[in-house]
């Protein structure tokens, strides 16, 4: 007669992937049996399984078991394997987790080194204004606030650009190129602007679209010369031009098609010169966007028997979700439950525990997820990472039955009887009868 507890169940690992770019990752080992005796990790390539690795695995020290912190991933890793053994030989022989280090930039934050504190006159006879602040290094960007709304983010060299009219009381920021705030808040200050030279009025333009060409609808041109030239440009490119003679300056007409760069805040330009080589700018920010919500899981796990995704759905080019829809799927058997249609959240925040199929020990589960932007576009993303539920001491009798067949071994001769039992402590009881 034996009885006492069987511990044939692997330990669990974990990888704290997080939700944005890295270079560390906490991974721990959980053991509810005899304990962990060891934890292994290994950085691979996204065409490469855990088992398929043998070489490069590095120890946890023993001390750190339960939580280490793997630091100074390179920028090339795409997945980081774990494995574990518990200290009666069970072995979890490998686990991928993806990693977010794939775009990692190091970036100088620049510090403000002059112009401050900033000083504006109250008039302008010109769109682009130029400022005396300098930074020490790096890319830069400047908004303005005005009535209490940020505008789009401008690349800065030197000047900053406001509409024709009036501006009172807006506020000047200035940012990196990770989207960091350099220095304080400048203003309010008060400006109006005066064109003096060739102006143009511009229909309302969608300032983001999915199409990869645009027109610039113009509704007037105003100039006391006969004639005006005008250029379009992103990023110092001309992408158009053009000229329009004095007869001609209250008719509407569009430019030439402009090609916008992709998946990107475009800063569109348009540069009108008059008769006498005065020059007058305007400028407008067109994002171009044809891609899906960006999902991105930060938690999966077993919880109270339970199946549970939590994850984030965010559109990274200035647009809105519009519609998510989840969908589990038992990667062993095939097997799909509900499909749900999750109700949106402004903070893109998510969590999901699994409807219509069951949590079975030893099988694997993933979430597809479908999504959806104001744009109409559409896309659909399965978590890389499956829930897998422990086979619990119930599912794993290995043991037990390698007691049985050498028993039957011994007793090739005699009749054998066998009776397992099992408490609601989970403790089994084996009996052999000869």
């Amino acid at each position: 007669t034996y009885t006492g507890k069987v511990d044939a169940v692997a330990p669990q690992v974990t990888a704290n992937v997080g939700t944005t770019v890295t270079t560390s990752v906490p991974i721990t080992c959980a053991d509810t049996g005899a304990g962990c005796a060891s934890l292994d990790y290994t950085t691979i390539s996204s065409d490469q399984t855990c088992a398929s690795v043998s070489n490069g695995w590095k120890p946890v020290p023993a001390s750190s078991l339960s939580s280490f912190t793997v630091t100074s991933l390179e920028a090339g890793a795409k997945y980081i394997c774990v494995r574990a053994e518990d200290k009666v030989g069970n072995k979890n022989t490998g686990e991928r987790f993806k990693l977010n280090v794939e775009e990692v930039v190091t970036v100088t934050p620049p510090t403000i080194t002059g112009g401050t504190p900033i000083t504006l006159s109250g008039s302008s006879s010109t769109t682009t204004i130029p400022l005396n602040v300098t930074f020490s290094a790096g890319e830069v960007f400047y908004t303005i606030t005005e009535n209490s709304v940020e505008g789009a983010k401008h690349p800065y060299s030197g000047t900053i650009y406001l509409e024709p009219g009036a501006h009172t009381d807006f506020y000047i920021n200035f940012y990196d190129a990770t989207g960091q705030k350099v220095g304080e808040r400048f203003g309010p200050f008060t400006v109006t602007v005066t064109i003096d030279g060739a102006s143009l009025e511009m229909s309302t333009t969608a300032l983001r679209t999915k199409e990869a060409k645009i027109t610039l609808p113009i509704t007037k041109v105003t100039s006391t010369g006969d004639n005006i030239t005008y250029k379009v440009t992103i990023a110092g490119v001309e992408k158009a031009s053009g000229q329009r003679a004095k007869a001609d300056y209250g008719t509407t007409f569009s430019t030439p098609e402009i090609a916008l760069e992709a998946n990107k805040a475009n800063e569109v330009v348009i540069t009108l010169k008059d008769a006498n080589n005065k020059e007058t700018v305007y400028k407008k920010t067109i994002t171009h966007d044809t891609k899906a919500p960006d999902i991105l899981p930060t938690q999966v796990a077993v919880v109270n028997n339970k199946a549970v995704w939590n994850f984030t759905a965010k559109d990274q080019n200035q647009g809105v979700v519009s519609e998510l829809k989840v969908q589990a799927i038992n990667t062993t058997t095939g097997e799909k439950g509900d499909v749900s249609a999750l109700t949106v959240r402004d903070d893109g925040t998510y969590s999901y525990e699994m409807s219509g199929l069951a949590l079975r020990s030893g099988h694997e589960y993933v979430l597809r997820v479908t999504s959806k932007d104001d744009l109409a576009n559409a896309g659909e993303y399965t978590t890389v990472n499956p829930i897998k539920k422990p086979k619990s001491p119930v599912d794993n009798i290995d043991m037990l039955q390698k007691a049985v067949a050498v028993l039957n071994d011994v007793a090739t001769s005699a009749t054998a009887k066998y009776t397992l039992s099992r408490a609601s402590d989970s403790t089994f009881k084996y009996i052999s009868e000869l």
